[in-house]
């Protein structure tokens, strides 16, 4: 049985999609280029074998029966083991005391009011904008992305656990 919050979600999903649709004519194929566009692609052989059927031999089918995207929620880890595997991988070498300043830019983006805000209000993906306007304090693009992606993890997480988001109801929207 649905509830209305679920309701309410497709209702958002089905008007922000009629908007990108238009009002195409039907006969005419649908071009989403700008919107939705496939820049790499990796095929890859994972393994080989045989399945091998035998006649008169049945077997059962069962069909998802939950909704949703499948995702699984990023697993938490400390920031010590995040330095552990920047160290290792691009051969850096951070020290306590770089980890003592992640930590530190860490805990003021937390206390922060404006950025608690941003968090409370926006999506992850939103909110990195907020916590990271134009940051450049390494070099190394990658280990910038990783530190950035843990700490981004690690503080929007608090600020939602903190801050829980209210359902906007029906009649409020």
């Amino acid at each position: 049985m649905n509830d209305d919050s679920s309701l309410e979600k497709l209702d958002a999903y089905l008007r922000f999609l009629d908007e990108k649709l238009g009002n195409p004519n039907p006969h005419d194929p649908i071009n989403l280029d700008k919107d939705v566009r496939l820049k790499y692609y990796r095929l890859q052989k994972i393994s080989e074998g045989r399945i091998v059927l035998e006649a008169g031999t049945g077997g059962s089918l069962s069909a998802p029966s939950e909704v949703g995207t499948g995702l699984n929620a990023d697993e938490q880890v400390p920031l010590s083991q995040v330095v552990q595997v920047l160290n290792e991988r691009f051969g850096t070498s951070f020290t306590a005391t770089d980890e003592l300043f992640w930590e530190q830019v860490r805990d003021d983006a937390l206390a922060n009011p404006n950025l608690q805000q941003a968090g409370a209000a926006n999506t992850r993906h939103d909110f990195a904008y907020a916590l990271f306007p134009a940051t450049r304090f390494l070099e190394n693009p990658e280990v910038r992305n990783v530190i950035q992606r843990s700490m981004l993890d690690q503080v929007y997480d608090r600020i939602r656990a903190s801050h829980p988001v209210e359902p906007v109801t029906a009649a409020e929207a």
